[in-house]
């Protein structure tokens, strides 16, 4: 027949066993492994070492108090278990546990068990966001390093004061996750980012240096023929247009290729600092040569415009003799006068370009005048 002192014994067995198992949940938490890692600040403060102690101290008074209680026998021992059950456990004063029986000090030390799982938890939490922090930066670390091989540079000097000062971070760090250095970590990270970034620009300004020096060849070979084109039309328009009024043609291809030679050198031998300075300068040639070839361009369309002109002139003032034809006119003396001025000018190289504009408007308004006799 189970008594009432059986029922005590069990539940105080019962309470002792999840008391035991609590403890093993402390023991073998996560955040353990900050127990050799001298701990200072918010983590140091709050890190229980002390707390599982005073636990342990307390699980093993109470078990020396079952282990009496299952020792009993006789007759006496309902009166002795009584009597164990409600005197205050004896605990090591140093240990700070209050003075309680067996039950109520259980009772105690799992409340403060659920605690100290509490804190550990705290800990862990913000250990894996450190320990994510971590990941994050190595991953930044090893895409500073890929960028380094992508433009063929030795990534040491670059990262290596970067993984020196995350490791001084992460030191610091794992010694007080709960208390993170926001700025020192935000610092580093946005250094990271940086790195990365100015290798992956210039791994790409690297990946399209041959297409960017191509197109300088192109552009060469274009002002060559521009300055060729402006040239030719310009000695046709120096041969047939009397003070045509064009500037003399420049000729820049020699200075342009010169400077393209330059920097097409300046590849062989670069390091970092260089790529950014060799982007700006073969950006800048790339505009001037354009430039340079629109200008030729515009020169030369500038010498065949006054060419143009002239023939326009020429059959305009062939349209309007043609209507003086078919107005019965043609022999108007004042209209042939003014059309013979006319053609005169036209005809006669180097052609007076004004002046043959002039005279063929002249022809064209007394043309337009009926009964024109002088």
């Amino acid at each position: 027949m189970v008594t009432a002192t059986d029922r005590a014994v069990a539940d105080l067995t019962a309470a002792h066993d999840r008391l035991a198992a609590a403890l093993y949940t402390v023991d073998t938490h996560p955040a353990q492994v900050l127990r050799d890692v001298p701990l200072h600040g918010a983590t140091a403060a709050a890190w229980p070492g002390a707390d599982v102690a005073r636990l342990w101290s307390g699980f093993v008074a109470v078990r020396d108090v079952l282990e009496q209680l299952r020792a009993l026998k006789g007759r006496s021992r309902d009166v002795a278990t009584a009597r164990i059950l409600t005197t205050p456990v004896a605990t090591d004063p140093l240990d700070g546990l209050p003075s309680l029986p067996p039950a109520a000090l259980l009772a105690d030390l799992e409340q403060r068990c659920a605690g100290t799982v509490a804190v550990l938890d705290r800990i862990e939490a913000a250990r894996t966001a450190l320990t994510g922090r971590i990941i994050e930066l190595d991953t930044a670390l090893e895409a500073a390093v890929a960028a380094h091989h992508r433009v063929g540079a030795d990534h040491t000097p670059t990262t290596g004061p970067l993984q020196q000062r995350l490791r001084q971070v992460y030191g610091a760090a794992l010694g007080d996750p709960l208390t993170i250095d926001e700025p020192a970590w935000t610092a580093l990270r946005d250094d990271l980012t940086a790195v990365v970034r100015r290798l992956a620009d210039l791994a790409a300004l690297r990946t399209a240096l041959p297409a960017r020096l191509t197109r300088l060849d192109t552009l060469l070979d274009a002002l060559t023929a521009a300055e060729q084109r402006a040239r030719q039309a310009y000695a046709a328009a120096a041969e047939k247009i009397a003070d045509p009024g064009l500037p003399d043609p420049p000729d820049v291809h020699d200075r342009f290729a010169g400077e393209v030679a330059a920097a097409v050198r300046a590849t062989d031998a670069l390091d970092l600092d260089g790529w950014p300075a060799l982007d700006r300068r073969l950006t800048a040639l790339d505009r001037d040569l354009t430039a340079a070839v629109t200008a030729a361009e515009d020169r030369a369309t500038a010498a065949t415009g006054l060419l143009d002109r002239r023939l326009e002139l020429r059959g305009r003032l062939e349209a309007y003799r043609a209507k003086a034809v078919r107005l019965d006119r043609v022999e108007d003396p004042a209209l042939m006068s003014r059309y013979q001025a006319a053609r005169d000018l036209l005809w006669t190289a180097p052609c007076d370009l004004r002046a043959a504009t002039r005279a063929v408007f002249a022809y064209q308004q007394a043309l337009s005048t009926e009964g024109t006799t002088t």
